[in-house]
């Protein structure tokens, strides 16, 4: 949740960079034909060529943003790969505006704390090195005097972009800690601490939010069959052990919804869908790999679970519940590891074959 958050947050810090790309090759464009564009054409193609490379560049990355998976790695070199180009194209554009008169020198600002979103301080003093290195280079190009007022002038910047590099990497490294420490607490009080899963105050926050809206779902509740036989005889030890397995089932699973641990040895299922049929192949995946799971360290023992299943449309969340665990007692006198409250069940159909 903490990644995906700042991602998003990365993400959109990027399309700000992105049109604020776009905002500054404009402007250059206007400051160029203003007063710079006068004699051949061939005394402009320094500028042409700097312009082609960043509609080029500006392009493709407009279209990664907007299109391309957050996860590929196509999309992490284009939007990373953005700083590149703003320290290649920075020098550039400062030799062909102007150089030391450049009124887009401040420029490297943004190019620093660019390089802060990724790389923390580490980055915004490189990037602030290699802004600095790349204005030098370009004055001394130039014929630029290093002297006087103007020497002054090119320190004091420097100075302050190096200050500005460490300060923005310091804060942007607080934050960040500041926030995933957050979210670190945020889960502990939504999650059960032994397996993972989203915990019984979270399942009622769900379910009410749930049971709210206009959209088809199952409640379905399942407990551990023969539970305190697995503590009385291999320890609690053991008996966590299989909770964790459990969990970890449950987790790894593919399903629309949300698994919950509602506390013992009691879990729910939240699955959005209508219908009876993928809420039975969803309980009879979960049963065989949970059984699985817990099949090397309980080579006697099946671990298995029964379910009661209940419709959720329209249903007010506590009379849900009770049909729900009515079912499951209906699965338990029936002889456990079964599941009841979907049609028809045989009478005395198991969910896991094979011996206790």
């Amino acid at each position: 949740m903490e990644q995906n958050t700042v991602k998003q947050t990365d993400h959109f810090l990027e399309v700000v960079f992105s049109y604020t790309r776009w905002f500054f090759l404009l402007a250059a464009c206007t400051v160029y034909f203003l007063n710079e564009w006068q004699g051949q054409l061939e005394g402009h193609l320094p500028f042409i060529y700097l312009v082609g490379f960043g509609l080029l560049y500006m392009g493709v990355t407009q279209y990664c943003l907007h299109k391309c998976n957050r996860e590929s790695r196509f999309y992490k070199w284009m939007t990373k790969g953005g700083v590149i180009f703003d320290l290649v194209a920075y020098p550039w554009l400062i030799a062909v505006t102007g150089g030391f008169e450049s009124p887009f020198v401040p420029i490297g600002y943004l190019i620093v704390l660019h390089a802060i979103l990724y790389w923390r301080y580490m980055g915004g003093v490189l990037g602030a090195a290699a802004v600095t290195a790349g204005f030098t280079g370009v004055l001394a190009a130039q014929g630029f005097t290093f002297s006087g007022t103007a020497m002054m002038t090119f320190m004091m910047n420097t100075a302050i972009l190096f200050l500005f590099a460490v300060l923005g990497g310091v804060i942007i490294s607080r934050e960040r800690k500041h926030y995933a420490e957050r979210v670190v607490y945020e889960q502990m009080a939504k999650r059960d601490y032994l397996t993972g899963l989203y915990n019984h105050r979270t399942f009622q926050e769900h379910l009410l939010s749930f049971t709210s809206g206009h959209e088809p779902f199952y409640l379905v509740m399942g407990d551990i069959d023969h539970f305190k036989s697995i503590n009385d005889t291999y320890g609690h030890l053991t008996g966590d052990r299989v909770l964790k397995k459990i969990g970890e089932s449950l987790k790894d699973t593919n399903f629309d919804g949300h698994a919950y641990r509602y506390g013992g040895e009691e879990f729910a299922l939240i699955v959005r869908t209508s219908s009876e049929e993928a809420v039975h192949k969803l309980i009879m995946q979960i049963s065989r790999d949970v059984e699985r799971r817990n099949r090397p360290f309980l080579p006697n023992f099946k671990v298995t679970l029964s379910y009661g299943c209940a419709p959720g449309l329209n249903v007010e969340p506590e009379v849900l519940i009770k049909q729900a665990d009515d079912k499951l007692y209906k699965a338990k006198a029936r002889g456990k590891n079964q599941v009841a409250g979907l049609g028809k069940e045989p009478a005395a159909y198991q969910l896991v074959r094979g011996k206790k």
